[in-house]
């Protein structure tokens, strides 16, 4: 049965386990009436007991994570992705470009997780940047101030 037959969206939560923000999206998930679905990129203890509820995914290799989450939606359709951080971003793009589902370009996810590549996409397509430039750890930050 499919999430919109129970009338229940089905989210996917893209969650470092590193993060202090899983309590926060559980809670809104819940006060919103969303099933949810956590990913993360280390594998859960109870993975194996809640298959529909836990899915561990290589959130730095995107192509891997499309591969697994299409396999789960064939299974338990999805509704959405979420990712919660500047790590999932590019994973949660390309899965929702994959499933068919509303989210932001997958080359839009990864330059804004790149200033440079931001501020040169903006600059391309004629929108209004602060000047900026390219510069090392070596570099004189004195020097590069005076410029």
């Amino acid at each position: 049965m499919s999430a919109r037959e129970r009338h229940m969206p089905r989210l996917l939560l893209l969650v470092p386990t590193t993060t202090y923000r899983t309590e926060a999206f559980v809670e809104a998930a819940r006060g919103l009436g969303v099933e949810l679905v956590v990913a993360s990129e280390r594998p859960s203890t109870l993975e194996a007991r809640v298959p529909d509820r836990l899915i561990t995914l290589d959130f730095l290799h995107p192509e891997r994570s499309t591969e697994r989450v299409s396999e789960f939606h064939s299974r338990h359709p999805l509704d959405a992705v979420v990712p919660v951080d500047d790590l999932t971003t590019v994973a949660a793009a390309a899965i929702s470009a994959l499933l068919g589902l509303r989210s932001n370009p997958v080359s839009a996810a990864r330059a804004a997780r790149n200033k440079q590549v931001q501020r040169e996409a903006l600059r391309l397509a004629a929108v209004p940047v602060p000047r900026f430039r390219l510069t090392t750890l070596d570099d004189d930050p004195s020097a590069i101030a005076l410029q």
